[in-house]
């Protein structure tokens, strides 16, 4: 099953004041394929900001346009495994492929090529007042003791997720003028008992045995079980989230997460003291038409059936596009 579903919500006022709709100039983008579908339009050599999963943010150039109808026809004729291995081709029509099924009505691909992750956006013709965070976002681990950030939300958060041993991650994005927006994580994590532990350590011997030949096993056990033993298992884990603008409250949001239990179809996680925060949901770029008086964040929820992306505003009073792209098939 692989199908496209899409829900466009607006403020015509706020359109009405920037005289930009992302609408009309965000487009969807999954292994540097954009879809582009009624109302929207790209031509070849237009510029675009792309915004993906764990990038900073790079201007780019639409190098192909075709109709997806087209693409398709000539993918299935030719067969996937031939357009693949022919490299101007595959430039060409092979974003039928990741666009399979209920196509959009037209297909490009950008440049460059994403380094990691094909997953985000890109956006074209933002107007010269806007700005854009940068960076990548990358996490940083702090304790919660005498943090800078814990103390700006310190009257915000409840016990539910803060202790003096909460962990606590902290995510940056850059802004003109030394301003940075942050995503502040405080968890207050439950961890496994000691028999459960245990009994945890050894399934996963067991599972990584089973990849090993017999004579490579007994040098890699040792190492192993070492790497295992360090490991900070979690059973689980309440999460305050915040975004800040400067010491500035933009967003909070409570979060529970359980191992083993589904955030997403089939996208039930296995939590530590290393990944306890990294959700299927992520804001991977943050826009302000009004030169940092309100912030648009992008974010991508990538599931084992599919890819939710939306554009919206960070303190959650306006969605202004919001779009599925479920490739479970």
């Amino acid at each position: 099953m692989f199908c496209i579903c899409m829900i466009f919500i607006g403020s015509a006022q706020a359109q009405a004041r920037t005289e930009f709709s992302y609408e009309k100039n965000a487009f969807i983008k999954y292994n540097d394929c954009l879809g582009i579908y009624p109302g929207a339009s790209l031509a070849l050599k237009e510029k675009v900001w792309i915004f993906s999963l764990g990038l900073s943010p790079i201007i780019g150039e639409v190098v192909h346009v075709i109709p997806a109808a087209k693409a398709q026809k000539k993918l299935d004729a030719l067969g996937v495994n031939r357009v693949s291995q022919d490299k101007p081709l595959w430039a060409e029509i092979g974003c039928a492929h990741s666009f399979r099924g209920d196509m959009p009505e037209d297909l490009a691909r950008v440049t460059p090529e994403s380094e990691d992750s094909g997953i985000g956006f890109a956006i074209r013709g933002l107007p010269a007042r806007a700005w854009i965070a940068e960076g990548r976002g990358d996490s940083v681990y702090m304790g919660a003791k005498d943090n800078p950030y814990v103390e700006l939300v310190r009257h915000l958060v409840t016990d539910a997720c803060y202790v003096p041993d909460s962990l606590v991650r902290v995510k940056k994005f850059p802004i003109r003028k030394e301003r940075t927006i942050v995503q502040l994580d405080i968890g207050r994590v439950k961890k496994l008992s000691p028999d459960e532990r245990r009994l945890k350590i050894e399934e996963e011997m067991r599972s990584t045995e089973g990849i090993y030949a017999k004579w490579a096993w007994p040098k890699y056990k040792k190492e192993k079980l070492e790497e295992l033993e360090k490991k900070g298992y979690v059973e689980s884990v309440e999460i305050c989230r915040f975004f800040l603008d400067e010491k500035r409250v933009v967003k909070a949001e409570k979060i529970s997460r359980r191992t083993g239990e589904d955030e997403r179809v089939d996208t039930a996680p296995d939590l530590n003291t290393e990944n306890w925060a990294d959700t299927t949901t992520d804001a991977i770029g943050f826009v302000s038409l009004n030169e940092g008086k309100d912030w648009d964040v992008l974010i991508v929820d990538v599931g084992w059936e599919g890819i939710n992306y939306s554009i919206e505003r960070l303190d959650g009073s306006v969605v202004h596009y919001d779009r599925s792209l479920y490739t479970y098939h």
